[in-house]
């Protein structure tokens, strides 16, 4: 019993008992076959039903192997196209790869086991390269949004530093951030308090990333709401650096005051890193754990990714470099 293999192979053969046996051996093989028997019949059959493979006979009557060659290597570079052809000159071969073959076959074909080995490699060389574009558009996809994503929060982060030279009274605060390629947790701020006092500190968050960028977002935005509390009478803890770094550690203590802005920036990360956060019952510090939590975790899925993608190009290229070995051992090149 024949197992489909769900191939498709176009021959274009003008002898007809050549191409009934080609196309009846490769039927039995489990490959559906369709015949053609001139160049222009072969590219009209190409263009309807798009075969995996091609088998082309050189010498043909009116449009030869060669434009055939020429014109579906052009029409689709990723199909494999091998040569059936009684020309043994060495020059046709070389013409024909130059015109785009993969693979040359001598006829008379004996044993016809021989033509499916040639079928079979060159199957699998198509596949191997397909599956390298495939792997080099995702590393491309996955890089551009990390690329993206690092600009957004580095963004982000530079709209919250404060200017370079500020005056306050006698005192003139400065600062000159060096931008390192990674997005990164550190960050520095400066204020006046009131008419006697200036804020300024200084934050150096473990890690890169939107996770690490996004704990300088919330320090920045915990302060500010201290602060304001500040001018409205409410607490003087801004006052005092060693009793706010205490309410810094604990910002569920004032969670009522803080929970719209920590929603705010909820939105603001969720709409830039397309993910959908929810709001729930949970304390504020469990809210802001969770949400760093979770874009670290994607952080890390996509570095994973990478590394998967990475290892499968170096597999993928070494199948390759050994195929090609092999078709050179069969031209008898080095």
């Amino acid at each position: 019993m024949t197992t489909d293999k769900g191939i498709a192979i176009l021959t274009i053969e003008d002898e007809p008992m050549v191409r009934r046996t080609l196309a009846a051996y490769l039927r039995k093989s489990g490959f559906t076959v369709h015949e053609a028997g001139d160049g222009a019949e072969g590219l009209a059959l190409f263009e309807r039903e798009r075969p995996d493979l091609v088998l082309v006979d050189l010498r043909m009557p009116g449009m030869d192997g060669f434009a055939v060659l020429e014109a579906l290597s052009a029409q689709s570079p990723q199909t494999p196209l091998v040569v059936v052809s009684a020309a043994d000159a060495i020059d046709d071969a070389i013409e024909a790869q130059r015109k785009g073959a993969w693979d040359y076959v001598m006829k008379p074909i004996s044993p016809l086991s021989a033509l499916c080995l040639t079928v079979e490699r060159v199957l699998e060389r198509a596949e191997l390269l397909r599956q390298n574009e495939r792997y080099h558009r995702q590393i491309e996809e996955t890089l551009r949004k990390i690329r993206d994503d690092e600009k957004a929060g580095k963004r982000v982060q530079m709209r919250l530093l404060p200017p370079e030279q500020c005056v306050f009274g006698p005192w003139v605060l400065a600062h000159k951030l060096m931008s390192s390629m990674e997005l990164s947790g550190d960050f520095v701020d400066y204020f006046a308090i009131d008419d006697d006092h200036i804020g300024f500190y200084t934050a150096d968050v473990s890690g890169h990333g939107v996770s690490s960028a996004l704990v300088t977002v919330i320090i920045k935005t915990l302060i500010r709401k201290y602060h304001e509390r500040h001018l409205n009478g409410l607490d003087d803890a801004i006052l005092n650096p060693g009793a706010l770094l205490e309410r810094l550690k604990q910002p569920e203590a004032m969670e009522d005051d803080f929970v719209d802005c920590i929603e705010t920036l909820r939105h603001q990360f969720a709409e830039r890193f397309g993910r959908n956060y929810t709001v729930s019952d949970l304390s504020l510090r469990e809210r802001v754990t969770q949400l760093i939590a979770e874009l670290a975790d994607r952080e890390a899925a996509r570095q994973d990714t990478l590394a998967i993608l990475s290892t499968e190009i170096e597999q993928s290229s070494e199948h390759l470099a050994r195929l090609q070995a092999v078709l050179n051992e069969l031209d008898g090149t080095p």
